[in-house]
């Protein structure tokens, strides 16, 4: 396996995935181009990504500013092939992403979790993201909210990577 940060030439496997988990907004292949496009060309923005044999995307993340706090990201899109999980995927992908933000001067991350995603949610925590207390409405289930977590990295300077 190896990771990389993904880049145009990616976008076929990107929509690939994100067709088979439903994750990006816009579905026709058309749309999601674009909208992959646009993303990547920000430098700002950033997507890891981990490939198994075969160059087949076996993971995934997102990286990108939050447009209203110039020193915070917004974290999402974390994905591992079922086949793959609890086989640090994942982590190698969070710690990619650690060290992405440190390079661009990050002071925190935040990202949403669904509250029935107890796995996930355990999963942030081991790498130090706490919950805000803030929650919003998921769209496609009333009975289930996403809950924000945060990391500060200035107060964690023992980041795992």
């Amino acid at each position: 396996m190896k990771i990389c940060r993904l880049s145009s030439e990616d976008i076929p496997a990107l929509q690939r995935v994100c067709a088979l988990i439903n994750d990006f907004e816009n579905s026709s292949t058309e749309s999601s181009d674009i909208a992959w496009h646009n993303f990547l060309s920000d430098s700002r923005n950033c997507v890891w990504g981990v490939f198994a044999d075969r160059n087949q995307l076996v993971g995934k993340i997102l990286l990108k500013p939050d447009l209203r706090y110039p020193k915070h990201a917004l974290l999402g899109g974390l994905w591992v092939s079922e086949t793959l999980r609890r086989r640090g995927v994942g982590s190698l992908l969070i710690e990619e992403t650690f060290k992405e933000a440190e390079t661009q001067g990050y002071s925190m991350i935040k990202l949403w979790v669904s509250e029935s995603n107890s796995e996930a949610f355990q999963f942030y925590q081991k790498f130090g993201f706490s919950p805000t207390g803030r929650l919003r409405s998921v769209a496609y289930d009333p009975f289930d909210h996403m809950q924000q977590l945060v990391l500060n990295m200035e107060q964690n300077a023992t980041l795992p990577y």
